[in-house]
């Protein structure tokens, strides 16, 4: 449990969300939302409060109906009800947490679904995509992002580590290479391609390129690299539906037939799938759910 003494509203929340756990990238959604609720209770409910240990569940109701009113899909109050319930359980609040069991049910938003949201583009629309994206940096981290499924953030940082994996690709049967730099949670995981002479080529590529390009496929810190793959994304066709994450969602299917093909069973496949993902092996079921069903 995180101190609370002597502590603003903003720090306690902030020092509860961190201390929840999970990767840079979880703590830094779960801050944000939980950031979002203090400047509700703050300007909008005129709450005045030094620690979340004393929110009443009304607060976190009225909140949550605002976000309702405003238009915020059910995954959304969703996601932000999850992350009340996180520093809930690092304050030790558990009594507001049993009320908060029938509250998705009250505001309306219960049964929120869980299947994928992104659709992979068709072979066609992905060439013509591709075609379509003016930097080449960017064109080769989305053809990583489809050939591997690799995160955009994997695929921006993999610069340091191409020859590392073409080394690997080309001495693995299976093509096998360990992904390290740039992984959520920092945590490695090992990548399995699904054709290893195209990862031959892609990789050889990317090594080609980023060794023209200053030892990077996207110049620019990170957030830079970023926004610049997202904008050349976006404009190339890569949006809504078909966002670049939609690659992933392409590589996992690839991988499922494929695995299926070979005579696996199917909770054996999607459990293998979500390892090459970076989900772990207990999400078999989840990944079923939202990569398989587009």
């Amino acid at each position: 449990m995180v101190n609370e003494k002597k502590v603003s509203l903003s720090k306690n929340a902030k020092e509860l969300a961190k201390a929840a756990g999970g990767s840079h990238a979880t703590i830094e959604a779960r801050t944000r939302i939980i950031m979002q609720l203090v400047t509700n209770l703050r300007f909008e409910q005129n709450v005045q409060i030094r620690t979340i240990s004393q929110i009443k569940e009304k607060n976190i109701e009225k909140w949550l109906r605002s976000g309702r009113e405003k238009g915020l899909s059910p995954r959304t109050l969703q996601n932000r009800l999850t992350a009340v319930r996180a520093v809930l359980t690092q304050a030790e609040r558990y009594d507001t947490l049993s009320r908060l069991q029938n509250t998705a049910k009250k505001v309306g938003f219960a049964g929120a679904s869980r299947d994928g949201v992104r659709k992979p583009p068709s072979d066609q629309e992905l060439n013509r995509f591709l075609q379509n994206v003016n930097h080449q940096g960017v064109r080769i981290c989305l053809e990583m992002m489809n050939e591997f499924g690799l995160r955009q953030k994997e695929s921006i940082m993999s610069a340091g580590s191409l020859d590392k994996w073409l080394k690997d690709i080309t001495a693995d049967r299976h093509g096998r290479f360990m992904l390290v730099q740039g992984s959520k949670g920092g945590r490695p995981r090992e990548i399995w391609p699904n054709d290893p002479q195209r990862a031959v080529a892609l990789v050889s590529k990317a090594i080609d390129f980023s060794r023209s390009n200053g030892g990077k496929l996207i110049q620019g810190d990170l957030k830079q690299a970023l926004g610049r793959f997202n904008r050349e994304a976006a404009g190339a066709g890569f949006t809504g539906l078909h966002s670049p994450h939609s690659l992933r969602y392409a590589f996992a299917q690839r991988t499922i037939a494929r695995l299926m093909q070979l005579g696996w069973d199917k909770r054996l496949a999607l459990s293998f799938t979500s390892q090459v993902l970076g989900h772990g092996d207990g999400r078999g079921r989840w990944i079923d759910q939202v990569y398989s069903k587009n």
